[in-house]
């Protein structure tokens, strides 16, 4: 830096003018400026000019710079092996040795030696038989829930938010929640029965109704019976769920007498009717689902000890039943809910909940929808129906 001679000039990379925004604004207006753009872009698009370096001064040492790295060598690509079969698994059973070597048959390009190993399978399962795996599976069955749950009665009085706000130590807002509810309500969940133990004694101070339930026992209920009617004294049953099916022509009848039923669970359900997005090009607007239509059905459960029959409007003949209107099932159907101590004297009727399809149902069904990707798809809530009746009967023991 201290010697006197001049250094070389080093020749600058290509500037972009000042007025470079006008010139774009210009050519997209339409103007006179396309030639000076298009001069521009051969001006930027040709190749940098080489730099020169500097000669080394008197005296100077130049230490190398790194060496450059080696190129990375190719990997061959062998044609021959990628169009080899995949080997055959090792199994054990015969039948799945012979379906994988029959599928290695039909991918070989040369299959006269896999059709000798499958001749020597076969004399083999011929010698020694197997029952055969079958192709088709049963899904898994779902680990059996764990944890607890906190249920309290049915208040439906809004006037006691700040009692249970205070009992289960949250805020008002959910508490006026839970106060509002007319049927038994979850207002805790847990791991450990002594929590809720705890939280079930102070609501029981405060005269509201609770009880812990494990959720292991929401299974344990046999299902629901589908009551058809009433004959005399015997109700007319299916065991078939046609509350989702409404196909009473098929449906296996049977006669029970009629037992003395201890609760009732009324409410509806939500069906929805939804159209999947279409699957069209990248240039497709609109890929929601779009809702067609919703629709509730009327149920009634009627709990005999651990036995649930239940009834619902369009499958049900309510004519024999208490309460009948003949000019509608809906009429029917509350009739039979306000004169139900005709059919059992000692019932207790919890209030009504209208369970509908969450979000989690709908991405469920649009994931796996039955049919076509463009057929309507209907997603109902009777698995919350179930699980919010079975807690019912489990919260008020006969």
């Amino acid at each position: 830096m201290y010697c006197t001679t001049s250094l070389p000039e080093v020749a600058s990379d290509s500037a972009l003018p000042d007025d470079l925004d006008d010139l774009v604004r210009k050519a997209l207006a339409g103007g006179g400026n396309r030639g000076a753009l298009k001069k521009l872009q051969r001006t930027l698009e040709a190749p940098a000019p080489t730099v020169k370096k500097a000669a080394p001064l008197a005296g100077e040492v130049i230490e190398p710079g790194p060496a450059p790295a080696a190129p990375r060598p190719e990997r061959p690509v062998s044609f021959a092996a990628a169009a080899q079969p995949r080997p055959a698994p090792k199994v054990e059973n015969g039948w799945d040795r012979l379906a994988a070597l029959v599928e290695e048959g039909r991918c070989s390009p040369h299959p006269e030696p896999v059709l000798a190993r499958i001749e020597s399978v076969v004399g083999e399962l011929r010698a020694h038989p197997t029952a055969p795996t079958p192709l088709v599976t049963s899904a898994p069955s779902r680990p059996a829930p764990t944890g607890w749950i906190l249920v309290i009665d049915g208040l439906g009085e809004a006037e006691r938010g700040p009692l249970l706000a205070d009992a289960l130590q949250t805020d008002l807002a959910s508490a006026r929640l839970h106060a509002l509810s007319r049927s038994p309500r979850v207002v805790g969940r847990s791991k450990h029965r002594d929590d809720l133990d705890v939280v079930a004694e102070r609501l029981r101070h405060a005269h509201v109704g609770a009880s812990v339930l494990h959720r292991a026992a929401l299974r344990t209920p046999p299902p629901p019976l589908c009551v058809l009617g009433l004959d005399g004294s015997q109700l007319l049953v299916a065991a078939e769920s046609l509350w989702t099916t409404g196909d009473n022509e098929s449906a296996h009848q049977a006669r029970v007498e009629l037992p003395p039923f201890s609760l009732a669970v009324p409410g509806e359900v939500g069906v929805k009717r939804i159209k999947p997005p279409r699957r069209g090009g990248r240039f497709e607007r609109d890929r929601r689902a779009r809702e067609l239509g919703e629709r509730r059905v009327a149920v009634l459960d009627l709990y005999a000890g651990d036995q649930a029959f239940r009834l619902a409007v369009g499958v049900t003949d309510f004519h024999a039943f208490p309460g009948f209107d003949p000019s509608s099932g809906l009429r029917s159907w509350k009739g039979l809910i306000d004169d139900l101590d005709e059919l059992a004297p000692e019932i207790l009727v919890v209030g009504k909940r209208i369970c509908r399809p969450s979000e989690k149902h709908l991405a469920r069904a649009l994931q796996h929808p039955e049919g076509g990707g463009g057929d309507a798809v209907e997603v109902n809530a009777w698995a919350d129906w179930d699980e919010h009746s079975r807690i019912c009967r489990l919260h008020h023991p006969a």
